[in-house]
């Protein structure tokens, strides 16, 4: 008894570290018409929406008008993929949503052209990703263990990838394309060793590009017009560190490899590469494995300087994505902004505080640090009282 006490009284705590640090942050929310849990995609403009409803609907609202895209059963799932070119969206509908939790079952895929009102199903899988400026679209069936990447333009089918991967059901590949024949994506082996594998397509040849240092780590990749970034990520629990490393890009080419950041602590990863030349990550500030905790908050770095930047100050950011030149961290019923456009204009709700959060690392932990003595002097004078 006096253990799940102690276990509960620990939940609570910790619980009570993310909501305190929640409600005192500086970083503005995105605020629109839309409830922001229906709320898949909006323009920096607000011009073009994206969103579902309960009763299975994906809808679009382009330029003033409204669209049904896809009827389905209530609550269905819909994620829409859209890159920066903004010329065609992948779509992802999930029908069992809340009743079948198989990370790995099949889901249909949609394309459509980028603010109209007509879709395409092209197949069944997950994860649906644009690449060359929406030139080609890809997606990834877990059962099959395949890659297929189709040409948007007349859905013809480039090329299908078959993983090696036979280790774990759940692995996600990364795929990233340098031209229209040359094709990057993860794999790993037997013994739980990743690798970026890169395909020649013309050549039907396939060789190894980067492989992890251990067994249980996670490799991540994205791209910028002239570098390819690689990131290497512990899986929680397991200590080997991370490190990123950028390639140069020239006409598909790869150059030389070049360290832009290493740590000694398991970050989480999920790498934006956001045009320019900043990249953006989820950093770990602090880890106590004992007792499964860690402080994550997004960090940047500049690729032109080299100089990490902290870019928020939640102390338990997760998950982070792109949505139109905007990094968005979703918590807590909110979308939380760290870069990028708050204010939607066409009569929406601008959050008060219009702030952009930039600390280095050092000036981060003393920030944490000062505020945790503050919190104690307070305990301290309640007691006493």
């Amino acid at each position: 008894m006096s253990f799940i006490r102690i276990h509960l009284m620990l939940c609570i705590y910790m619980a009570s570290i993310s909501q305190s640090s929640f409600a005192k942050s500086q970083l503005p929310t995105l605020a629109t018409k839309q409830e922001i849990n229906n709320l898949r995609f909006i323009s920096s403009d607000g011009k073009v929406s994206y969103f579902q409803n309960s009763s299975g609907k994906l809808m679009l609202t382009s330029n003033l008008k409204n669209f049904d895209l896809i009827s389905a059963e209530d609550y269905a799932h819909y994620s829409v993929i859209v890159s920066p070119s903004k010329k065609y969206i992948g779509i992802e509908q999930d029908t069992s949503y809340n009743l079948n939790f198989n990370l790995s079952k099949e889901n249909t895929i949609y394309i459509s052209v980028y603010g109209d009102g007509k879709v395409k199903k092209i197949g069944n899988g997950n994860r649906p990703m644009l690449h060359l400026n929406d030139q080609y679209l890809s997606y990834y069936n877990y059962k099959t263990r395949e890659i297929s990447i189709l040409k948007t333009q007349n859905l013809e089918k480039l090329t299908t990838i078959v993983l090696k991967n036979e280790l774990n059901p759940f692995f996600t590949p990364v795929t990233v394309m340098l031209s229209p024949d040359i094709v990057l994506y993860s794999d790993v082996n037997k013994d739980g060793f990743q690798a970026l594998m890169k395909l020649e397509i013309s050549k039907n040849e396939i060789t190894a590009f980067y492989k992890s240092k251990s067994a249980g780590t996670k490799i991540e990749s994205c791209r910028f017009e002239k570098s390819l970034i690689v990131g290497e990520f512990s899986y929680p629990n397991i200590n080997r560190g991370s490190s990123i490393s950028s390639f140069p890009i020239d006409d598909g080419k790869l150059g030389e490899v070049k360290l832009l950041y290493s740590s000694s602590l398991n970050d989480i990863g999920n790498l934006i590469c956001l045009s320019p030349d900043s990249l953006y990550f989820i950093k770990s500030f602090f880890e106590d494995q004992y007792i499964n905790y860690n402080k994550t908050d997004v960090a940047s770095i500049n690729l032109q300087t080299g100089q990490v930047e902290i870019r928020s100050d939640l102390l338990k950011t997760t998950q982070i994505y792109e949505m139109d030149q905007r990094v968005l961290i979703p918590l807590n019923d909110q979308l939380y902004v760290v870069t990028g456009e708050t204010n939607l204009n066409l009569d929406k709700l601008k959050d008060d505080r219009d702030f952009t959060f930039i600390k280095t690392p050092d000036e981060f932990n003393e920030m944490y640090e000062s505020k945790k003595t503050k919190k104690k002097k307070k305990k301290k004078k309640k007691s006493k009282k």
